[in-house]
């Protein structure tokens, strides 16, 4: 090393003697790494994990040497003028989101500038092991390291090695006395109506809180935050039917930002007002009451309203597009579909209907809905007994959907103003659509349908 007259030599005779795979440092890795492998088939797990430890450090100091040599060449190149003034350096190339762990990275000696010209220098470099995984944690189903606290000697010595580790990598580590969301958001929803599943998403750039903030179905706090502050992390709450919350920390850290992201099997309807976001206090079963109360209220109040919308504009398409004796038999492929959304809804619709107290139906709206369940019904009325068969319908549904389709819609819009909110989310969504009704044969050419 003391015959090495340049920077570039002094590389050169440590990368030669540590860079290579035949060199010490890479062999040395090497044979601590079949030691595990030996340890581990001879049945000494724990042994074989602290060889695979020792050398994943050595796999840490490769990197660090290499990245010594890109700075001693930068300082040379900093001081040594460029005869071409007009040079510049291709732009540095990251590591994009979701890109595999072993790519190349393009490492920038130094920020171009107009006066010097900077070598691009590339070297196929594994990202080696995260400093978490290294000190022994591991990785849960969201893709965080964990430890368990149950095990306090194992934590403590995972602490310590996460020191001695994150100094190897020249990586920080800052404790927090933050509880962590995905614990608060498991919590919540143990206390929310119905099955729940939760994930937690980590946002390593601010521009990746962009795609939450952008599947948001709100106008609140919530999307203020996402657009105006850093937000790491958040949890995303799942129920059995489809319903999706994400959860954020406030700027203050004290409290949460519960919102609704946009329902996937429905397009965005701007005349109705989304549910706003809320904010709660980190206490899980009162932050529960609210959102169940509010939040999940006003989403299944907007979703309805939503849906029932979509329906009209279905049929007031109908009813302009096709004038009566232009419907063929069987119907044209884009009415036919409309019909099929409505046929798909319209039994969750009835049934609710029927079944709900809280409005009121006079003689004429009940003898109307037994007519449009004789069409459309699934279960048909609670009073029928349940062994009779179940009628062939005496109307063609299709005919039926063009004449009273929008007396069905409107009775709906009326009861859900009054109805409690909770009930409108059984009412449009289902499962799966279910087959369209076959008219019968006796009304299926019927010279009255439109």
């Amino acid at each position: 090393m003391s015959e090495a007259s340049t920077p570039a030599e002094v590389r050169a005779l440590t990368e030669l003697a540590a860079g290579g795979e035949d060199a010490g440092l890479i062999a040395l890795r090497n044979l601590l790494r079949a030691a595990g492998t030996c340890c581990r088939e001879q049945g000494h797990p724990q042994l074989a994990t602290r060889y695979d430890r020792t050398s994943d450090l050595l796999d840490i100091a490769d990197r660090t040497l290499f990245q010594l040599g890109i700075d001693l060449l930068t300082s040379t190149y900093d001081t040594s003028p460029d005869p071409d003034p007009s040079g510049t350096c291709p732009a540095p190339a990251g590591r994009d989101k979701g890109a595999p762990a072993d790519v190349v990275r393009d490492h920038p000696v130094h920020q171009p500038t107009p006066r010097h010209r900077r070598p691009r220098l590339r070297r196929q470099l594994p990202l080696g092991p995260d400093p978490l995984q290294l000190a022994g944690f591991e990785k849960d189903s969201d893709g965080n390291y964990v430890t368990a606290l149950t095990d306090v000697d194992r934590a403590r010595r995972a602490l310590t090695t996460l020191g001695e580790t994150a100094r190897a990598c020249q990586t920080k580590v800052t404790a927090t006395d933050r509880r962590y969301i995905g614990d608060f958001a498991r919590d919540l929803s143990e206390h929310l109506p119905g099955q729940w599943s939760v994930r937690v998403e980590n946002y390593s750039l601010q521009v990746w809180q962009g795609d939450l903030a952008a599947c948001l179905w709100d106008a609140g706090p919530l999307l203020h935050t996402l657009e105006k502050y850093r937000v790491p992390v958040a949890a995303i709450l799942r129920s059995e039917n489809g319903i999706e919350l994400a959860v954020v920390q406030t700027p203050r850290h004290d409290q949460y930002h519960i919102g609704a992201i946009f329902p996937k099997d429905i397009y965005l309807d701007e005349a109705v007002t989304p549910p706003s976001s809320i904010t709660v206090q980190p206490a899980a079963v009162p932050a529960a009451r609210k959102v169940s109360s509010t939040l999940l209220a006003d989403y299944h109040r907007a979703f309805f309203q939503m849906q029932l919308n979509h329906l009209g504009d279905d049929l007031a398409w109908a009813h302009e597009a096709y004038e009566p004796g232009t419907v063929l038999d069987p119907p044209q492929r884009d009415l036919a579909d409309a019909f099929a959304r409505f046929a798909a809804v319209a039994p969750h619709i009835i049934a609710a209907l029927r079944t709900s107290d809280a409005h009121p139906f006079n003689t004429h709206e009940k003898a109307f809905l037994e007519h449009m369940d004789a069409a459309f019904g699934q279960t048909g009325s609670a009073s029928e007994d349940p062994g009779a068969a179940r009628k062939i319908p005496i109307v063609d549904p299709l005919a039926l959907w063009l004449t009273e389709g929008d007396g069905l819609i409107e009775l709906a819009r009326t009861a859900g103003r009054t109805a409690p909110a909770q009930t409108a989310l059984s009412l449009v969504r289902a499962a799966e659509p279910r087959a369209v009704p076959s008219p019968p044969v006796q009304v299926a050419a019927s010279a009255n349908r439109r």
